[in-house]
């Protein structure tokens, strides 16, 4: 604590600890004065976070058990009380059961008060976490949508099916990690049916794990989380996320839905047009390429088999096919003419 914080100190006072919730996290801060007029002594700021998205009662303890240490440390004395950003019956059923405010506040002698943001509350970027559940613990009856992603492509894609039909919307992204793209088609999936359940089905655990935590009423700590949770509430409909493991041999509507989700990111479907339109045209790899929206390199491998395109021949030295294809040796009859003879 500096000088000028010991300086604004007042022992005749009692000293408060107001804990808040910004996007980077908890942040409290010790205080002293009516609510209205509460003057900051020292800001209570956690480190880096170790969770992608975090429950709520997890941050607000980490603040209050720095918070106290930090009082105890530096002016020796116990916060007077704790105000909390919510109304009271909120957090009821969520900090009745949490150990970590438990221990938070093991052996406190103050009181806890629910109380409105104080003036310096407006410059932080202070979040409100009393928001409407979005994401189910369990399938419910809806739609099904599958995802997948794919690392040698960068894409993500999300496919459905329509009646006999599968339907597919992807996007591909070469700067992002593997579990940014299984983020961001966890995304992709939350801009369909917006009005209606959706179950979303994945073969990323990451993603499963992150979605149950914000079944939860939570904090997110980094921007893919902030991202799923912004798609999440753009929604009028609730998401439930199935993780099924993938290549699974035993085949069922999970699997052959999560094969199509597959090939579609690993850009199966493409090549097959991409083969087809070189049979038929036989262009080169870079217009295949821009016509089929593939990667050079796929393009190059479409081309390559095909006897027609080769700058060399296929086969090794000494070896003459014969047939009525191009590149092949035609079989001809000839018949001398003693006219024409030289």
């Amino acid at each position: 604590m500096s000088l000028s914080s010991l300086l604004r100190w007042n022992p005749s006072v009692p000293l408060d600890l107001y804990v808040h919730f910004t996007e980077g996290g908890g942040v409290g801060a010790l205080a002293q004065g009516a609510p209205n007029e509460a003057r900051p002594i020292q800001w209570v700021v956690l480190g880096k976070p170790l969770h992608a998205f975090s429950p709520w009662v997890e941050c607000l303890s980490n603040v209050i058990m720095k918070g106290r240490k930090l009082a105890l440390s530096y002016l020796g004395i116990e916060p007077a009380g704790i105000h909390l950003p919510f109304l009271k019956q909120l957090p009821t059923l969520s900090t009745a059961t949490s150990e970590d405010l438990a221990l938070a506040l093991v052996g406190f002698p103050g009181e806890l008060r629910y109380t409105a943001k104080p003036p310096w509350t407006k410059l932080l970027r202070v979040i409100d976490i009393g928001l409407l559940q979005k994401v189910m613990d369990r399938p419910l009856l809806g739609l099904k949508v599958f995802t997948d992603t794919s690392s040698t492509t960068s894409t993500a894609a999300v496919v459905w099916q329509v009646e006999e039909q599968w339907r597919c919307i992807k996007m591909t992204h070469h700067a992002l990690s593997v579990q940014q793209l299984e983020a961001a088609a966890l995304v992709l999936a939350c801009g369909l049916f917006t009005t209606e359940h959706l179950n979303v089905v994945t073969d990323s655990m990451f993603v499963a794990k992150l979605s149950l935590a914000m079944s939860r009423p939570s904090v997110s700590m980094s921007a893919t989380a902030a991202k799923i949770e912004e798609a999440l509430y753009s929604r009028e409909g609730t998401i439930s996320v199935i993780h099924i493991n993938s290549h699974d041999p035993i085949k069922g509507c999970f699997q052959i839905g999560n094969d199509k989700a597959d090939a579609a990111a690993k850009g199966l479907w493409t090549l097959r047009d991409a083969h087809q339109l070189h049979k038929a045209l036989h262009i080169g790899a870079k217009v295949l390429a821009k016509k089929c929206g593939i990667p050079i390199p796929d393009a190059k491998h479409v081309v390559a088999p095909c006897p027609h395109c080769q700058k060399t021949p296929l086969w090794s030295s000494g070896v003459n096919p014969r047939g009525l294809q191009a590149s092949e040796v035609w079989q001809t009859d000839l018949t001398l003419c003693q006219l024409l003879k030289p």
